[in-house]
């Protein structure tokens, strides 16, 4: 009897598996969608409406779509509608409850247990802890300010998780339009949940207000706030600043995946033979940016979400009273504070060029939503900007021509300029003018067609000579300016350097107008994001100080002693502190040393072929002052110098210090010996 009914038992299983309908899993794809948002957002007000779409440049049209979760967790429970089954079930609910549902036969929307409909809290890192930052708060955040305090993080802990809002009552009013953006992934405000955070009344009086919301404006509010002022923040556009959504992070993932194809061309020397041929996808090249990009601004809002100080969207702009007039999605409104602090940013700086109105223009932030892979570019600058995204898109395939009124690397001697030169110029679609000027400029149906004036070989003592160059577009790469305009400054006592552009202030921070200081690409100084983070740590706490009545002693200075830059070309460029110019200039007594990489023990067995390291020491003391490099992973190899002159060493302290072998670092010992030899 037990063996038939266990029989049974066995058959009416196996009858159930063989009838059961498996559902088709949903797809697992979560994050942006890189194509769809590129497709949101055009070029930017230099590109013609009729040339937008033969470059590849997406629509300037916003696309009317609700406010999606940045960057969904892939554990976060997602609403997918079954047409026929005319019900919504989580998107991945694992489990044989799900797959049940999902047949239809086990329950209706109205039985299903809550577990199933209701979305889940996503885990993040520790145990037991939750987040909700995918769920929109019904109040738009233009109404409110909220002030996020310990004891509201204390309360997180134990809140429910409320449901989501349905696409149709998300507000519409977290993103401002028009607002230019990246190209890929949704670039949100802070989500403010009404249990996440304390709401409370916007007070019209602030101890410090800081203007802008980037590097440099969220160090001088978390500087001020842990003073003990009062601070908010007034910001217009997307949460993250210049570095994540348009400069340093995205053009370092898309130079990664240029180097690793143009790698692929090395191979046989190496003797390693790749059996095909390596194409780019510049389609999943700019996805990959995207991702990588909603990730660096993912925690950048979680910082924000997490400080002691307030956020009010909007663009601010002071009032003859001295007051500040922000207009925000709801309107406009006034403050006032004791103390402000301008960290706006920056914007790019075009030069004036024949016929450019004509022609498709293009800055580095268009190139952020580029669609399409071009044919060939024309580049104007050989900067930072220029020099990156020329190798870029040359190691991409595309033939590119960087025009520049001087030299590469101007600032140093022509050792230096160049070994990048011919390093840059080894790749067949990139070449160079510089020196060198754009005459003029004229349609062409492939874009544009240029008439480019350069000396014969780039030689400054040479002939001039004329050149034509067919590109899709001209990639306007001349530096940018601080983002000043319409704030209303007439009405304050700041001054502007009207031949640089540059906000006068002193070592402080403070403008010439005592209330107000200044920080980051704002000041029109050395734009780099370090240096911005400082400069707003410093103004942010000497405007706490003022504000709050507090000992002047207490105020910081600007330490600028370390000047430093990085060109993340390929071999790389970096410098630190002084070079032989800024040592004649000053009348420093000097000596220097320097090396090649490609006469290097280890740099010989990676297959260096470009580079040069070089190192100035104080001719009397031997104390490190500077130091240039060029070669391979400059942008590590630099700090080494930069810590050496933080602390004061010497070239007898570098001889002294144990080098690992074989290493490309141990060229300072080279070049150290050669400093402790000069002087005797």
């Amino acid at each position: 009897m037990a063996r038939q009914r266990v029989g049974r038992l066995v058959r009416a299983a196996l009858g159930r598996a063989l009838r059961r309908r498996r559902r088709p899993r949903a797809s697992r794809a979560v994050g942006p969608d890189p194509a769809r948002d590129r497709r949101e957002h055009g070029a930017a007000h230099l590109v013609p409406a009729a040339a937008r779409a033969r470059i590849g440049v997406g629509s300037r049209e916003p696309a009317a779509r609700p406010l999606r979760r940045l960057g969904a967790d892939r554990r976060a429970a997602r609403p997918v509608s079954r047409p026929d089954r005319g019900r919504a079930l989580p998107r991945r609910d694992p489990g044989r409850a799900r797959r049940r549902a999902a047949s239809g036969r086990h329950r209706t929307a109205a039985t299903a247990p809550r577990r199933l409909l209701e979305p889940r809290p996503v885990r993040t890192r520790g145990r037991g802890r939750t987040d909700d930052r995918g769920l929109h708060d019904p109040e738009p955040a233009a109404r409110r300010l909220v002030v996020r305090q310990a004891r509201d993080r204390a309360h997180d802990r134990d809140r429910t998780h409320p449901r989501p809002l349905p696409a149709a009552e998300i507000p519409q009013g977290n993103r401002l339009a028009g607002q230019r953006t990246t190209g890929g992934p949704d670039l949100e405000r802070p989500h403010q949940t009404a249990d996440r955070r304390r709401a409370v009344t916007e007070p019209e009086s602030w101890d410090v207000l800081v203007l802008g919301g980037g590097s440099a404006g969220t160090s001088a509010a978390a500087a001020a706030a842990a003073a003990g002022a009062r601070v908010a923040v007034i910001h217009d556009g997307p949460i993250g600043g210049l570095c994540i959504l348009r400069g340093c992070m995205p053009t370092k993932a898309m130079l990664a995946s240029s180097h690793a194809l143009a790698a692929t061309g090395r191979l046989r020397r190496f003797g390693v033979h790749l059996h095909g041929h390596a194409e780019p996808d510049f389609a999943a090249i700019m996805a990959r940016k995207d991702a990588q990009v909603a990730r660096f601004q993912r925690a950048k809002i979680r910082q924000v979400e997490s400080a002691e100080y307030g956020w009010i969207e909007g663009r601010a702009r002071w009032l003859p009273d001295g007051s500040l007039e922000v207009g925000t999605a709801e309107g406009s409104r006034r403050l006032t504070a004791r103390r402000h602090v301008i960290a706006t940013g920056s914007v790019t700086r075009p030069i004036a060029i024949e016929g450019m109105d004509r022609v498709p223009v293009l800055d580095s932030d268009d190139v952020m939503r580029l669609e399409r892979l071009p044919q060939a570019v024309l580049v104007q600058g050989a900067g930072p900007i220029g020099l990156e995204l020329a190798q870029f898109f040359a190691e991409l395939g595309v033939r590119v021509l960087v025009v520049n009124r001087s030299p590469l690397l101007k600032r140093h001697d022509r050792d230096f300029g160049d070994t990048l030169h011919d390093a840059l110029s080894s790749l067949e679609t990139l070449a160079f003018a510089a020196p060198g000027h754009i005459v003029r400029l004229a349609p062409h149906p492939r874009g544009l067609e240029a008439i480019v004036q350069r000396r014969e070989g780039n030689d400054p003592a040479s002939d001039w000579e004329r050149v034509r160059f067919e590109a899709d577009f001209l990639l306007m790469a001349t530096g940018r300016a601080p983002n000043v305009a319409d704030l209303g400054l007439e009405h304050t006592g700041v001054r502007i350097d009207p031949a640089t552009g540059r906000v006068q202030h002193d070592a402080h921070m403070r403008t010439d107008d005592e209330r107000i200081y200044v920080a980051g690409d704002a000041t029109g100084h050395t734009q780099i994001l370090h240096v911005a983070n400082a400069e707003g740590r410093v103004a942010g706490h000497n405007a706490a100080i003022e504000a709050l009545g507090a000992d002047p002693s207490a105020r910081r200075t600007f330490d600028d002693r370390l000047p430093m830059q990085v060109i993340f070309t390929d071999p790389c460029f970096a410098e630190v502190g002084r070079c032989r110019a800024d040592c004649e200039r000053e009348g420093i007594p000097w000596i220097e040393a320097s090396r090649r990489f490609p006469e290097t023990g280890r740099a010989i067995t990676m297959g260096v072929e470009h580079g040069l390291w070089r190192v100035i020491a104080h001719a009397e003391t031997g104390a490190i002052l500077g130091s240039q490099c060029l070669g391979p992973r400059a942008d590590d190899l630099i700090h080494t110098i930069a810590l050496a002159m933080a602390f004061g060493a010497t070239a007898e302290d570098l001889v002294r210090l144990p080098w690992y072998h074989p290493t490309l670092s141990e060229v300072l010992l080279s070049i150290a010996r050669d400093l402790c030899e000069q002087r005797g």
